[in-house]
């Protein structure tokens, strides 16, 4: 029967040849389709180690140390239409010509839409002068994707000019628009506004290696979302915002002026650090007055769902009396967050080895004891790969790590891996610095200042872990401390959005929300938990209990392309 490692060879396409076991020489199939002698072994696989390499084209890996090459499908090359004199003359009255056109591969081609087959627009994305996908536009402006081939952003090529600014929009109408006027250095987002910059993790050294970013997006509410998120991604400090005169994108610009140079010419850096008056949060005041609030994530767990919903941009503060799980119940939620909502999680963590606090999140993730020989060979692998791709952590060099030091890595993290949530736990392990006379409440005050422009500058979700001063034994049983409690400030509870405390009463877990900031981002109460000592998981009715995997339908094939679970 075949083992887990055979499953992985095979998904990348490695044939063994029939070996189970020692050292072969095989067809390489990363580029035995572009060389002429189809039939050259030049892979060498040691199975015992996982690791393989090409000697002819020097693609190398380790299929146990997170080197899995996520496999696509390369698209057809598609079909070719004659362009009509009506779709040529609709680029032109959007001020695009055919030599744009022509120049950048857009052809008039076919594919199956809501109505089935129609003539379409189809934009061809290249990295490398390779195809590596097609978005299809037909007239009822319906857009599709190839399946199953990678996602990346339109023109990226464009990145390895000599230019020193690149321009950044929504769509590849208004890319071509930026292009017809000589702007070459300009990519497009693939698939629209959204939050998620994932694609832009393959380039984002090489795009922040340009001096100007100019976020050409829609000026609509998902087009701001998409500038925001990219503000973030990409550093305050090069990016820079256009002024549409009241038009929403860079093509209307184009078709109302019959110019981009005055929009590019516009350009000037976010403002923020400060909101000066109504005209610098204009847009998002006409969107919470149109749509209202946007509501937090859930947990998909009831009781805890029903006093917390988890927004970004926010400082939750968690307390509680020594060995009764704060860390646990900030790695559960996390973990929740984590995988009902893809947002990655950076710890600056000294409260276990980094390899034991691996076990901990293995052991969630999978509902598994990790040392009692129930991970299977199969979720292993799994969650060592899932938590390369969505947990990090900032190690300290030595013990002598200021939130300064911590915050310069974080910000690091937010920008090369996108993550959402940073966890500083605990509090009392932090190199403090006090200047001068300052006192501690002062200081204190100052430190909680700098975690809450950092949460609100980056919109994370920032948990800070602290130890309270003091624990007061009352009839058998240590007294719930409450945000007040913990040494030196009352401004742990000030400044907090959230305010969690942790305790153990009558030997079971139970949860104190002592402070939510905003009424609609939920309300004070209290969590009774049931705690599984194997897997680390805390229940309060049936949520996410015993030993659910979130890799129960293992397939190799999900494998191969990312475990994007």
């Amino acid at each position: 029967m075949e083992n887990f490692k055979i499953k992985i060879f095979n998904s990348l396409g490695i044939d063994l040849r029939g070996k189970q076991h020692g050292q072969i020489k095989t067809k390489c199939p990363f580029c035995k389709d572009t060389r002429k002698n189809k039939g050259d072994l030049s892979l060498s696989v040691e199975i015992e180690t996982g690791k393989y390499k090409c000697h002819h084209c020097d693609k190398a890996g380790n299929i146990h140390t997170f080197t899995v090459i996520k496999e696509y499908k390369r698209p057809e090359a598609p079909k070719v239409l004659t362009f009509a004199e009506k779709t040529i003359q609709w680029f032109r009255n959007r001020g695009i010509s055919k030599a744009t056109l022509d120049n950048m591969k857009v052809i008039v081609s076919e594919n199956i839409f809501s109505e089935g087959k129609q003539g379409c627009i189809c934009f061809q994305f290249f990295e490398n002068d390779i195809l590596i996908n097609c978005k299809y536009r037909n007239a009822a402006k319906e857009f599709k994707l190839e399946a199953g081939a990678e996602v990346i952003p339109y023109n990226i090529d464009s990145i390895n000019g000599k230019e020193k600014y690149l321009i950044i929009t929504e769509g590849e109408i208004d890319a071509l628009s930026w292009i017809e006027k000589g702007y070459n250095a300009v990519i497009s987002v693939p698939n629209g506004a959204s939050n998620n910059t994932a694609y832009l993790d393959k380039y984002i050294e090489k795009i922040l290696q340009k001096e100007l970013i100019f976020l050409s997006t829609d000026n609509d509410a998902k087009g701001i979302t998409l500038r925001d998120s990219l503000i973030l991604r990409l550093g305050v400090e090069k990016c820079y915002l256009l002024d549409y005169k009241g038009v929403k994108d860079a093509n209307e610009y184009l078709v109302k002026f019959n110019e981009l140079k005055s929009l590019f010419d516009s350009g000037k850096t976010p403002q923020i650090e400060g909101i000066k008056d109504v005209v610098d949060v204009e847009n998002k005041l006409d969107n919470l007055f149109k749509d209202g609030y946007k509501m937090g994530v859930n947990l998909d767990i009831p009781e805890i769902d029903n006093l917390i919903k988890w927004e970004l941009g926010k400082l939750a503060i968690v307390t509680g009396i020594p060995s009764m799980g704060k860390s646990e119940i900030v790695d559960f939620i996390c973990c929740k967050l984590n995988h009902l909502h893809n947002w990655k999680i950076g710890y600056f963590s000294t409260e276990c080895e980094q390899e034991i606090h691996i076990v901990k999140i293995i052991d969630k993730l999978t509902g598994k004891s990790f040392f009692k020989g129930e991970l299977s060979e199969e979720e292993y692998y799994l969650a060592k790969e899932y938590i390369y791709k969505n947990f990090f952590w900032i190690l300290p060099k030595d013990e002598n790590y200021t939130i300064d030091e911590i915050l310069k890595n974080a910000e690091i993290l937010i920008k090369t891996k996108d993550i959402k949530v940073l966890v500083i736990d605990p509090y009392n392990t932090i190199e403090h610095q006090y200047e001068g006379n300052t006192s501690e409440t002062l200081y204190i005050n100052k430190f909680l200042a700098k975690l809450s422009n950092f949460k609100r500058k980056h919109n994370i979700l920032l948990f800070l872990v602290a130890h309270p001063r003091k624990m007061e034994y009352f009839k058998g049983n240590y007294k719930i401390p409450t945000l007040y409690d913990i040494s030196g400030s009352a401004n742990f509870f000030n400044k907090a959005d959230y305010g969690i405390v942790q305790h153990i009463k009558d030997g079971n877990p139970t949860t104190y929300i002592q402070k939510v900031k905003n009424k609609w981002m939920g309300k004070n109460g209290w969590i009774d938990w049931r705690y599984n000592q194997k897997n680390g998981r805390y229940s309060a009715g049936q949520d996410w209990e015993d030993n659910t995997s979130i890799f129960e339908q293992f397939n190799p094939i999900e494998f191969k392309q990312s475990l994007d679970f």
